[in-house]
This record gives C-alpha cells, sequence and structure tokens, in this order.
C-alpha cells in the first residue's frame, strides 16, 4: 500500500544525520549560488532571482531547497504509483497466460489420446 499522491509531504525527522541532511544546504545549490554572487552588476537581478523583499539568501535557498524536496517527493510517489500499476497488469497477464497454458496443454492430451 502505497501513500497516495495526494498526502500530506511529511517533516524530515531523521533521529541521527542523514548522508543528505547533514549539509544545510546540498552542493549543487552551494555552487550556483556561488556563480550567481559572482555576476557583475548588470546581472544583479538575476542573482537575487527567487529571492522575496526582506529575506536573507540563505532564507531564499533554504525555501528553493524545501520546494526541490517537496517536487521530487511528489514525483517519486507518482514514479511508484505507475510502478505499481505496471506490476499489478503484469501479474495480470501471467495468471492469464497461465490459463491459456493449461488450456492447451489439455488440448493437446485430448489430442494425443485421439491417435
Amino acid at each position: 500500500s502505497l501513500i497516495p499522491i495526494d498526502a500530506p509531504i511529511q517533516n524530515r525527522t531523521y533521529l541521527t544525520p542523514s548522508s543528505t541532511s547533514r549539509k544545510e544546504f546540498p552542493a549543487h545549490f552551494r555552487k550556483r549560488s556561488a556563480a550567481q554572487a559572482g555576476l557583475d552588476a548588470d546581472n544583479e537581478k538575476d542573482a537575487t532571482d527567487g529571492q522575496r523583499e526582506g529575506e536573507t539568501p540563505d532564507e531564499a535557498l533554504a525555501r528553493q531547497i524545501e520546494a526541490k524536496r517537496q517536487s521530487n517527493t511528489l514525483a517519486a510517489r507518482r514514479s511508484r504509483h505507475r510502478k505499481q500499476q505496471y506490476l499489478q497488469e503484469l501479474e495480470e497477464e501471467v495468471g492469464r497466460m497461465r490459463g491459456e497454458v493449461e488450456e492447451w496443454k489439455e488440448r493437446a492430451l485430448k489430442a494425443e489420446g485421439m491417435l
């Protein structure tokens, strides 16, 4: 039984640090923000894209990371649902084919008996 796609996303609560939660910000977000910080004055607006008024760059980054985590969580749920549906279809097809095999075995035995 899978979690419904529209179920609320649970908070991250770890008893011990996981490999993904040890760092405050994932490496690719830090690299991107460092690259944006190096932009010249002409592109200053680009460096603050996604940052709300009164929000520090770290808060904006944390918000972006959380949005990405939520997006990934929902994508993973959809993927698991597709996989479960696919496996159910395969199991139904295997059951149907096993029935056909038994039917053809019976026909073959009857045909052998006629000879």
